[in-house]
């Protein structure tokens, strides 16, 4: 569905075709909102960035929460690098900066950050998956790129709408349709795809490096 299709709901909605501007704008604050509640299917994509040699970090441009995974390219093959929260890192790697440099097998994030562990010895390119945040809708015709959202941004927008006019009552029931569509669109997007991202905040489940001789708790070589 595209901005206008959307708009003309709206006004429907709301009765107040003299608040076009106002609901253009309210449909990006919707389609920012759909976004965050959900990782959305057709909202993957893939990015890479440089890692230089003794650096202590990189900037992913990305939030850590709408990370898919994160793999270190040196030119030949790519491997997974392992996430771990702060803590795990810490714990195991107290004087992190001491330790000798090589190819990075753990990372934690700093907001948009990734630091590495080790410190890399070398040039290597992080390439990532991860989920975007919808893009504004500048025109018209402009579509909605998620296929089962375009109702809960109606919604979304037209409790906007309701509530910068002060009509609580009409704006509070909007919001109650917005969650009902929302949760109809998220079970759709889940449904119909064969894979399903399930979110993995502590990496508890995620591959372990392939430098096993890194990590100061290895006992044996894993079989």
């Amino acid at each position: 569905m595209n901005r206008g299709t959307i708009r003309e709901q709206v006004i429907q909605a709301t009765g107040r075709s003299d608040k076009v501007d106002f609901i253009n704008s309210s449909i990006n604050i919707a389609l920012e909102e759909v976004s965050s509640r959900h990782l959305w299917s057709e909202l993957l994509e893939e990015g890479s960035v440089p890692l230089v040699a003794s650096q202590d970090g990189v900037d992913l441009g990305v939030a850590s929460t709408r990370i898919l995974d994160v793999r270190i390219d040196d030119g030949v093959r790519e491997r997974p690098l392992s996430v771990r929260t702060l803590e795990w890192v810490h714990r195991r790697f107290p004087n992190r900066r001491y330790h000798s440099i090589g190819k990075p097998a753990w990372g934690y994030f700093r907001g948009k950050t990734l630091i590495t562990t080790p410190i890399p010895d070398d040039a290597y390119t992080v390439r990532f998956s991860y989920f975007s945040v919808h893009p504004s809708l500048e025109d018209d015709s402009d579509e909605v790129l998620i296929t089962y959202a375009s109702p809960a941004v109606i919604a979304y927008t037209t409790f906007w709408v309701f509530q910068a006019i002060e009509k609580n009552t009409e704006a509070t029931q909007w919001f109650n349709v917005f969650q009902t569509r929302l949760q109809s669109a998220k079970k759709l997007d889940m449904s119909n795809h064969a894979i399903q991202y399930v979110a993995d905040q502590r990496g508890d489940y995620l591959t372990p490096a392939a430098e096993y001789w890194l990590d100061p708790f290895v006992r044996a070589v894993p079989v």
